[in-house]
C-alpha cells in the first residue's frame, strides 16, 4: 500500500475565475478512497495494530467519508473492521450518496451492523456497547479527529511551494485537516492567510480555537497567523453543484469552493484552493 508523498498544485478556471487547487483528492490513489484524510488515517491505525488492537468500529453518518476510508485501510492493514450504519429513511435527501457508501464499505470487505438513526452521539454510544471495546477492539471517535492526520497534512504544506500564494481557501469539517495547513504554515517565515469554511453549522469561535490547539498554536501567541472560519449558514446534507474540472466533494469542499468564487473579488491574490476529497458517490464530476 502507498500513498502519494505528495500531490500537486493545478491552475484552473471556473467561469473565468483562475486559482490554484492543491489535489489532496489523488492523495490516495484508487482503488482506495479519494480522501486525503487518509493519511493521518492509516498512520493512526498502524499504531493501533502495532499495540494489538485488531477489530475496529467505527460510526457512519448520511455523506461522510470516513467509513470508506477506515473499512479500506483495514482491507490493507488485514484489521476486522465494523461500521455501525444509520437506516435512514427512503426519503432522506442523502440516500443515494449513503447507499453508494455502503457499497464501497462491502467492496472493502468491513461488516456492516444496521443502528437506528438516532443523532449521532446517541448512535457513538450504543455501538461501542455494541463492539465491547477491549484489549483487541476499539471504536474509532466521529470524524477521524486524529493528530497524525495533522501531521501528515502539515507535511504537505512544506512540501509545497507556497512562495506566491497569499490566501488558501479550504473546507472545515471537524477542522483537522485545517489544523495541519495551519501548523505547516506556522513555520514559514511568510505565511498566507487561510480562509476556513464551514460546512455545517456550529460554532464559529469554537472551531477556530480548537483549529489552533490542534494546530500548536495560540491565537494570542507568539506565531501570527491569519485564520479566519467562516460560516455561511450550510447544513450538514446540504449539497453544493459547480460544475468543477477536478473531483470535489458536494458536501464537503464544493461549499468552500462556493464560497471562493463567490468572494473572489475581496480574497487576496493569489489563492490556493485546498482540496481534500473526490466526490463520495457515483455522481460524474462534470468538467467545466
Amino acid at each position: 500500500m502507498k500513498l502519494m508523498e505528495t500531490t500537486p498544485v493545478e491552475k484552473h478556471n471556473i467561469n473565468g475565475i483562475e486559482f490554484l487547487v492543491k489535489r489532496e483528492d489523488l492523495a490516495c490513489p484508487p482503488p482506495g478512497p479519494c480522501f486525503s484524510k487518509v493519511r493521518g488515517l492509516l498512520s493512526h491505525m498502524e499504531k493501533l495494530k502495532q499495540t494489538g488492537i485488531k477489530t475496529v468500529g467505527y460510526v457512519e453518518t448520511a455523506i461522510s467519508m470516513a467509513g470508506i476510508g477506515v473499512a479500506w485501510v483495514g482491507r490493507e492493514l488485514r484489521m476486522e473492521v465494523i461500521i455501525y450504519d444509520p437506516q435512514y429513511s427512503l426519503k432522506h435527501p442523502a440516500r443515494n450518496v449513503h447507499e453508494f457508501h455502503r457499497q464501497k464499505w462491502q467492496e472493502f470487505g468491513a461488516s456492516i451492523v444496521p443502528l437506528r438513526p438516532f443523532m449521532t452521539k446517541v448512535n457513538y454510544n450504543i455501538a461501542r456497547k455494541l463492539l465491547n471495546e477491549g484489549p483487541e477492539r476499539e471504536m474509532l471517535p466521529l470524524g477521524l479527529p486524529f493528530q497524525e492526520t495533522v501531521e501528515e497534512t502539515a507535511k504537505q504544506v512544506l512540501m509545497t511551494n507556497l512562495s506566491e500564494i497569499s490566501t488558501i481557501v479550504i473546507c472545515v469539517g471537524s477542522g483537522t485537516i485545517c489544523s495541519g495547513v495551519v501548523k505547516g504554515i506556522a513555520s514559514l517565515r511568510n505565511p498566507p492567510s487561510v480562509y476556513g469554511v464551514m460546512c455545517r453549522g456550529g460554532n464559529r469561535n469554537q472551531k477556530e480555537k480548537r483549529i489552533r490547539e490542534r494546530a500548536g498554536i495560540e491565537k494570542n501567541g507568539l506565531v501570527n497567523i491569519d485564520l479566519k472560519i467562516v460560516n455561511p449558514g450550510w447544513e450538514y446534507i446540504d449539497r453544493e453543484e459547480i460544475a468543477t474540472p477536478f473531483p470535489c466533494n458536494p458536501y464537503y469542499d464544493q461549499k468552500a469552493l462556493r464560497f471562493l468564487l463567490d468572494n473572489y473579488n475581496r480574497i487576496r491574490k493569489l489563492i490556493l484552493f485546498w482540496n481534500i476529497g473526490g466526490g463520495g458517490d457515483a455522481t460524474p464530476q462534470t468538467k467545466n
